[in-house]
């Protein structure tokens, strides 16, 4: 997006936008999405505040702009505006009535991307597209946080299934787009769910779809230890307090879980057909490997080994180590850092 530098009322970088679109163009490209997301909420230069009202003024003019120019180049072309104000929470934050604005004046056949309640949202509802067709005057395209694992989420792998979204969304809504992990081969277990829940929302069952796209990613039997992995790979926004597998267990079973992670982690390592996966969640399987060993020491309370295992994990990724710290947590910590 061109909002963190661009001067909205200075025709000639205007036309440089217009240029880049037409670069793509040339291509063959036919959707195009002007992303002013993440920018300032204010306008930067004193010319664009000399020639606009308001931020949402600026932004329709270089929206329409460029729809005008594509209507002219492009055949049949699709256009996406995410706005800067583009979840519930964010409401107010450039001006108050920023969104009635842009609906009031972008052209009917812009397409508006929105996040609904939140940045990454936990559910989503028949409401929030209520809130959406209020304001802008039109439906959403949901621009939908998941599986993408940046900022703060970075340690988590998201391979959970699509879930929390009403089944009665889909009539209501423009579509759907996903935003997926940098992890190309490991976001298609996700986006594998996601396509069931648009192909019949109703009918979608996010456990059945779930269990499909894992056997679908690395068939059968390395599909039941892909499952191991992702069941304690369920943490995200979808599921900000999933259960962990290991603490529904009782002390007696946790040392054969240990076992059995081990024994899943090193099976996917050795035999799993599916190398562009295997790239991306290496990490992940070696994470939960140390934390299967770090299980079965604790569980023979040899904890000077348990210990010295600690200071070898990798801080980078995160499995089912949290929930070892939230069960072994006091012994682990006698002359440790935790």
């Amino acid at each position: 997006g061109p909002g963190l530098t661009l001067e909205f009322s200075n025709a000639a970088a205007c036309q440089l936008v217009l240029d880049k679109v037409q670069s793509v163009a040339d291509m063959g490209v036919q959707q195009f999405a002007l992303l002013l997301d993440d920018i300032p909420e204010t306008m930067s230069f004193a010319a664009d505040r000399r020639e606009f009202d308001s931020m949402a003024a600026a932004h329709i003019h270089l929206a329409n702009l460029m729809w005008e120019y594509l209507q002219q180049h492009v055949e049949n072309p699709t256009l996406y505006l995410c706005p800067t104000e583009y979840c519930q929470a964010m409401e107010g934050n450039v001006d108050p009535d920023y969104l009635r604005q842009l609906g009031a004046g972008l052209h009917r056949k812009i397409q508006v991307l929105w996040t609904g309640p939140s940045i990454c949202s936990a559910s989503i509802g028949t409401d929030d597209v209520d809130f959406v067709q209020d304001r802008l005057g039109r439906p959403p395209v949901y621009w939908d946080n998941y599986p993408v694992n940046d900022c703060a989420m970075v340690k988590d792998l998201h391979i959970g299934s699509y879930c929390g979204r009403s089944g009665e969304l889909a009539g209501k809504t423009a579509g759907f787009l996903a935003n997926p992990m940098p992890f190309s081969e490991a976001s298609k277990v996700a986006l594998a769910t996601m396509a069931d829940y648009l192909w019949s929302a109703a009918q979608y069952d996010p456990e059945q779809s779930w269990l499909a796209a894992l056997r679908q990613a690395v068939g059968v039997p390395s599909a039941f230890d892909l499952e191991m992995l992702g069941r304690v790979c369920q943490l995200s926004p979808l599921r900000p307090q999933p259960e962990q597998p290991l603490e529904q267990l009782s002390a007696g079973e946790r040392l054969a879980y240990a076992v059995q992670i081990q024994e899943a982690a090193l099976r996917l390592a050795g035999f799993c057909g599916n190398q562009a996966l295997l790239r991306d969640i290496r990490p992940w399987l070696e994470d939960l490997h140390h934390w299967g060993r770090i299980i079965q020491c604790c569980e023979a309370s040899d904890w000077a080994q348990a210990r010295q295992l600690l200071d070898w994990t990798n801080p980078n990724v995160q499995t089912i180590g949290p929930a070892v710290v939230r069960l072994y947590g006091q012994q682990l910590a006698e002359g440790s850092g935790l």
